[in-house]
């Protein structure tokens, strides 16, 4: 179900689900299933494996959209090129599907009429601020008429399936009582909604100049638009030329904002080539997203440059999106003529995700594979290859030769993993595989290769064999361990190969042996009676206990609930001393036998009475395994933390309540008195990490983290540490963001910047916050800081593009030039007017205003005195003074200091008067200061303000003027608030 999967409520009392994407084979058995004839099938299946239909084939990854096509095709058909194509057959076989049932039978005109209502109907859903695919009822009627008419447009929809009822609306919503209802798929919602656009000026204005065009939206910038944007470009009623200059518009648009929303613009026009595949500027808008990704030579300079990181992120992210097969080619380019090696593993990477069964790339990739001496990009091009390339037989022979020539343990071990995917049953790579099994001295290498034979030889049987063969043979001990070592990765459940090692366990006198014997059985062997016989005789006859360890804990991983295995460890963990062994048993114990009171006790001794901390980590890791919930243990740690003077005991203690009760008050009460007695920076910082986990947002646990920020003395890693758990538990935090600014912007630590950027990015979330971001960083993108220090300055760029994803493009600019906001120039005297006619006229139109437009949330406010005030919180208690005399004439004015203080105070005035919007009309018969219009900036979040003055105002937006002397003033007045 993904019709709503974005909203809140889809369906009261309903468990949501969303539709996995199938993958290619999961594709194909779908087709194969569909179609009684496997010619008919096969036709269709070697269509999709054109090398232009790529886009199709990321489509039916949906079922949905499989099946429909499915449905739709027919022998001999070619597959639509674009979306929009691929959505008009299926419009078109939807009625032929329904015109088999004769109810459903609907007129050429009417159908018409239909698809047009129903494209208005989307378009005004998407551009809604939220609910823009739950569609109530009476706002579906404005465009479709009534539901309960025979054979009103709305009633065909229904009828058609095009609209389906979903449920009724929520709390969030308008009238919670009436039905709502959505369409048949929100895709199909963003196709009738492109068919209902004429001009792109809808998405971008056609009169852009470098500054954002006054009430006029920028839809090219909106996600929701994206896909709509995308139909538009494919439809075939729309002329060439049409979409030509709008592809030009967007690759040319310049924002006067460092470009932050050029390279937004580029990136869409370049996902935009692939719907319109006939665009003069497709060549050139793929080499530039290539060379932004990947960089270029500067023959000047004689050196590869390369582009920040984001710009470099975005340009690779966008490349599986735009035209696969001029990408790949670009790729290639890259690839062949760089002798880079991040540029060899990214270019890797991106074929890895467009290019699979590329000949062309294989190739490319293969000639890399066995020309680099890099073995990082060695190890690339086989995982690439992995992917690309199943079943290849030149890829299978290069990776093997790679494989018997390569002295780097890590390049064997990926490229047995690529094997793994592409050589199932390739004898030569079997035999390969076995020869480095029966050579490698490296365990892990060993164990690897093991893993992969499992995957080419399926059953393992030929692998299996030879470990065998040589552990039954062999009396060299090391040997035996690595052979027996191997076993773990591909023996699980296998009898035989549990009978031998048994037979090591028992007839060795090597306790190394019998400590490696003993930790495979625990893998392989899981509720195997026999294994678990062995190593409880071997536990009660040994006295090495190191072995006791590790039987011990094979023994928690087979013997669950084995009543003999719970005798023989409590029996050891009553007789033995030795603390560590004592933790093991203990641990084993709680994990066969859950609750186990004689393991919890043991560990709380030990945890109260060792002294070494490498112990008491480690018996902490242990309680947190087998003690969650469990309230003895919770019990005894509160009272460890509140009686404890070792601080590192306590922290570890904090650390285990954490784990094992996060939602109990005792024991958050207990965390929190100890953090506020700690002194150890390092402790310190490990309890609020703790204390953040449990309750996101602990003001505590936030003062803590900015403490150690602040702190010069600290080191970087406990820096580096706090940053990171501020980026969990400090989401939307003021004063979090505000002290990580300044780090970011004097630390001299390169690591300490890196962690405060990457974290203040994660808990940056409103707009306002993203707009306070960049109005405190833009001074840091200057030539001066990238020459003097470049490090501050691409972090700094990160965060700002961040913040042009999330900011409108308007409200960026505006934030961006804040400092440049100057007067209109014909404005020469700033100081109000008093009683003059000018006045009076101005108090007139509001008056008119006010009584002409009573059904709208519109109030007027004369505000000439108030800019006479001397300070801005003057200003600001005057203003919250006369709002609330407007508003509430009956209560007092609450006392405010700052705009924040006001700011709260009106969304509680807003909830008070159950109003989701508040229009505020400002008369002035003169120029408000830049400090006047800063403190009304603030509140645009929560307030729309327009100004009425003699003159136009210079504004930011969304802030609005209007000229007393306009003659269309009231319809410009009533045409702003109905925008929202």
């Amino acid at each position: 179900m993904n019709v709503w999967e974005g909203e809140k409520n889809p369906l009261r009392d309903f468990d949501v689900y969303r539709n996995l994407d199938f993958n290619s084979q999961q594709i194909q058995d779908f087709i194969e299933q569909w179609f009684n004839d496997a010619t008919q099938s096969q036709e269709l299946l070697n269509q999709l494996k054109e090398s232009n239909q790529t886009r199709i084939n990321d489509l039916i990854k949906n079922p949905l959209r499989l099946a429909l096509l499915c449905r739709t095709w027919k022998r001999g058909q070619k597959l639509p090129e674009t979306q929009a194509g691929l959505y008009q057959r299926l419009v078109k076989g939807h009625y032929q599907w329904k015109d088999e049932q004769k109810p459903f039978q609907i007129p050429f005109e009417v159908q018409e009429c239909l698809h047009q209502q129903l494209g208005e109907l989307a378009k005004t859903a998407i551009n809604r601020e939220q609910f823009r695919f739950r569609l109530e009822e009476k706002f579906v009627e404005q465009y479709l008429g009534k539901p309960q008419r025979e054979n009103s447009l709305f009633d065909w929809a229904l009828k058609l399936g095009w609209l389906n009822r979903v449920g009724l609306a929520s709390v969030e919503e308008k009238d919670s009582d009436q039905a709502v209802y959505a369409f048949f798929h929100p895709t199909f919602q963003e196709y009738f909604a492109a068919l209902a656009i004429n001009d792109w000026d809808y998405f971008l204005p056609r009169n852009h100049v470098n500054c954002p065009v006054e009430r006029k939206e920028y839809r090219i910038f909106q996600p929701q638009w994206k896909q709509v944007i995308l139909l538009w470009l494919g439809r075939d009623d729309v002329e060439a030329g049409e979409k030509e200059e709008f592809i030009k518009a967007l690759v040319e648009l310049r924002d006067s904002c460092q470009d932050f929303y050029g390279y937004r613009a580029y990136f869409l026009a370049a996902a935009g080539i692939n719907e319109f595949k006939e665009c003069s500027l497709s060549d050139a808008i793929v080499e530039q997203i290539v060379k932004w990704g990947f960089g270029c030579f500067d023959i000047k300079e004689q050196t590869w440059v390369k582009f920040l990181a984001p710009i470099a992120e975005g340009a690779r992210t966008i490349l599986s999106e735009t035209i696969r097969e001029k990408v790949i080619a670009n790729l290639i380019r890259v690839l062949e003529t760089t002798e880079d090696k991040y540029n060899h593993i990214w270019v890797a990477e991106s074929l890895g995700e467009i290019a699979v069964g590329n000949e062309l790339a294989i190739g490319s990739l293969i000639r890399v594979l066995e020309t680099t001496e890099d073995t990082d990009t060695r190890r690339k091009v086989a995982d690439t290859l992995g992917g690309i390339a199943v079943g290849n037989e030149l890829a299978i022979q290069a990776l093997i030769q790679v494989l018997e020539t390569t002295e780097d343990e890590h390049t064997r071990r990926e490229v047995a993993d690529t094997l793994g995917g592409i050589a199932v049953r390739n004898e030569l790579a079997i035999q390969v595989l076995i020869r480095v099994l029966e050579t490698t001295e490296d365990t892990y290498t060993r164990r690897e290769v093991a893993n992969n034979l499992g995957k080419i030889d399926v059953g393992n049987e030929l692998a299996i064999g030879s470990l065998i063969r040589v552990l039954e043979t062999t009396e060299n001990e090391d040997t035996r361990r690595k052979f027996a070592n191997t076993l773990k990765g591909i023996a699980v459940g296998n009898e035989l190969a549990i009978q031998v090692l048994i037979r090591v366990l028992e007839t060795t006198e090597n306790e190394d042996t019998r400590r490696w014997v003993a930790n495979i059985l625990g893998e392989i062997a899981v509720g195997n009676e026999l294994a678990v016989g062995a190593l409880i005789q071997v536990l009660q006859t040994t006295e090495d206990e190191s072995t006791c360890e590790v039987i011990a804990y094979s023994l928690g991983e087979i013997a669950v609930r084995n009543e003999l295995a719970i005798g023989v460890l409590t029996q050891v963990l009553e007789t033995t001393e030795n603390k560590w062994v004592r933790s093991w048993v203990a641990h084993t114990l709680g994990k066969i036998d859950p609750g186990n009171e004689l393991a919890i006790g043991t560990f709380i001794q030990v945890l109260e009475t060792a002294r070494n901390q490498i112990l008491c980590n480690e018996v902490a890791r242990m309680i947190g395994e087998i003690a969650v919930g469990n309230e003895l243990a919770i019990r005894e740690l509160i009272r460890i933390l509140e009686t404890t003077e070792n601080e590192d005991i306590g922290s570890r203690v904090a650390e285990i309540l954490g784990e094992i009760c996060p939602e109990n008050e005792l024991a958050i009460g207990a965390i929190i008195r100890f953090l506020e007695t700690i002194e150890d920076q390092f402790c310190r910082s490990l309890v609020a990490c703790t204390l953040g986990k449990i309750d996101p947002g602990n003001e505590l646990a936030i003062q803590a983290f900015l403490g150690i920020l602040e702190t010069p003395e600290n080191k970087d890693y406990c820096k580096n540490v706090a940053a990171e758990s501020l980026g969990r538990i400090a989401v939307g935090n003021e004063l979090a963001i505000e002290t990580l600014i300044r780090v970011l912007e004097t630390t001299k630590s390169k690591d300490t910047r890196q962690s405060v950027s990457e974290n203040l990015g994660k808990i940056i979330k409103t707009q306002k916050q993203y707009t306070d971001v960049v109005f405190t960083l833009k001074h840091n993108l200057t030539d001066e800081v990238y020459e003097n220090n470049f490090n501050l300055y691409k972090h700094c760029y990160s965060l700002l593009w961040q913040c042009a994803q999330n900011l409108p493009y308007p409200k960026f600019y505006q934030v961006w030039h804040h400092n440049t906001l100057t007067p209109h120039p014909e404005i020469t005297n700033n100081t109000p007017v008093g009683n003059t006619p000018t006045v009076r006229q101005l108090e007139q139109q509001f008056t008119d205003i006010c009584t002409q437009l009573p059904h709208l949330p519109l109030h007027c406010i004369n505000i000439n005195k108030l800019l006479t005030l001397n300070t801005k919180n003057e200003f600001i208690q005057a203003f919250c003074n006369r709002l609330y005399q407007k508003l509430l004439p009956d209560g007092t004015p609450p006392e405010v200091q700052t705009p924040a203080n006001l700011e709260t105070k009106i969304i509680h005035l807003k909830q008070q008067l159950q109003t989701p919007h508040l229009f505020i009309l400002l008369l002035a018969d003169g120029t408000p200061t830049p400090e006047v219009i800063d403190c009304c900036d603030y509140l645009t979040d929560i307030l729309h303000l327009g100004w009425i003055t003699p003159d136009p105002l210079p504004l930011p937006f969304p802030q609005r003027s209007f000229v007393a002397s306009q003659e269309n003033l009231l319809e410009a007045v009533e045409s702003w608030v109905r925008e929202y």
